[in-house]
């Protein structure tokens, strides 16, 4: 029986097991956007409106993946990776900012992806498959 590359290519865009994204956007009509596409990737996602609300979902949820803006209310991008590292060693993470981060903003936050927006919704696609390559 033989594959067409167009099969393989849908058998790679939809994992058969859904990996696990927690978007984190203080911004409504950024973050609803966001989830469609993550979810129409594949992704089994949910989705906070800042750091202290990804914290209490992170704990039922236990996401692969977080991707999360920088800048927040109440906690930040930065702080929420620091307190979820400590949970949860092993998780990945991809921040993004409209804003130039400063060195303050993410020292100790080693081995995470930085985006700037706007991005380009492929690049981040493609970091978080490198985020699941390195976790599976």
């Amino acid at each position: 029986m033989s594959s067409s590359p167009t099969a393989a290519a849908q058998l790679k865009r939809k994992p058969s097991v859904r990996r696990k994204i927690l978007l984190v956007e203080d911004n409504a009509r950024v973050r609803a956007p966001m989830v469609e596409l993550l979810d129409a990737w594949g992704y089994q996602v949910e989705s906070a409106g800042d750091g202290m609300e990804a914290l209490e979902r992170a704990v039922t949820f236990n996401p692969d993946v977080v991707v999360s803006d920088l800048r927040m209310p109440r906690l930040d991008g930065a702080q929420l990776v620091r307190e979820l590292r400590a949970r949860k060693p092993g998780m990945k993470f991809i921040l993004y900012s409209g804003q130039r981060p400063e060195e303050r903003d993410l020292a100790g936050l080693e081995g995470i992806c930085f985006l700037q927006k706007p991005f380009d919704p492929a690049r981040l696609r493609e970091q978080i498959e490198k985020c699941l390559e390195e976790l599976f």
